[in-house]
Formats: C-alpha cells, structure tokens, sequence
C-alpha cells in the first residue's frame, strides 16, 4: 500500500500531488484505530471517531494481517492458561 502511493508519480502523474496527503491520512487512520482499539477497518476510524461511531466493517486490504492478528492473540491465551 505504501509503495503504491509513494510511487504514484510513476503510474498516474496527474495525482501524484494527492500521495503525501494519502500516506498521511491512512497513517494518521491506522494510528487512531489502534490507540483507540477499533476493530474493522482501519481507513474508517476518523469517520467512527468524528461521529462517536463503532461500526464493525471489515477491511479487505487489512484482512490477511488481521487475521495473523487474531490467530498469534489465540495463540498467547492458550500459553497463558
């Protein structure tokens, strides 16, 4: 992800003034969610956050991660029991 918008200059010259604000906000996004503990996707928690929201929306770019996410924290309970 960070690599498509960071070489937005490369493939789509007319939105590359568009790519810093996108990497900011998308980090800014994913920093929000996980200091604020939101589950769903991460490119919504400014939304959920503005709107005193919590929305369940799964996000298609992150669920491989979140799934890994899911299976180590199962994983620890299990040792610590």
């Amino acid at each position: 992800m960070v690599a498509v918008l960071y070489l937005t200059s490369w493939w789509l010259p007319a939105l590359s003034v568009t790519s810093g604000a996108a990497m900011i906000f998308y980090g800014a996004s994913m920093l929000l969610a996980a200091s604020r503990g939101y589950a769903g996707c991460e490119v919504l928690a400014v939304s959920k956050w503005v709107l005193h929201r919590d929305d369940q929306i799964g996000c298609l770019l992150f669920a491989p991660v979140d799934a890994l996410a899911r299976r180590l924290r199962s994983r620890r309970v299990v040792i610590r029991a």
